[in-house]
């Protein structure tokens, strides 16, 4: 899916220390659908370096929601 491929580009750019390129690809992957709120919350070690950035956390609370949301 594509929006596995904008996440992981995301995670070059927050790997990279380009905090504002990671969020908007990261934003940009869940629009296209990508909605993994634990791993990217908690256990994805390349955003360890935004998480407490107040966009990072504004986009998980909008993948919690939808992730909660979802249904198959």
């Amino acid at each position: 899916m594509i929006c596995n491929f904008i996440y992981h580009i995301s995670g070059l750019f927050a790997l990279s220390r380009m905090k504002d390129e990671a969020l908007e690809w990261l934003e940009n992957a869940m629009d296209k659908g990508f909605m993994n709120y634990h791993f990217l919350n908690k256990f994805d070690s390349l955003f360890e370096n935004i998480r407490s950035k107040p966009r990072f956390k504004n986009l998980m609370m909008r993948v919690k929601h939808e992730w909660k949301d979802f249904e198959v």
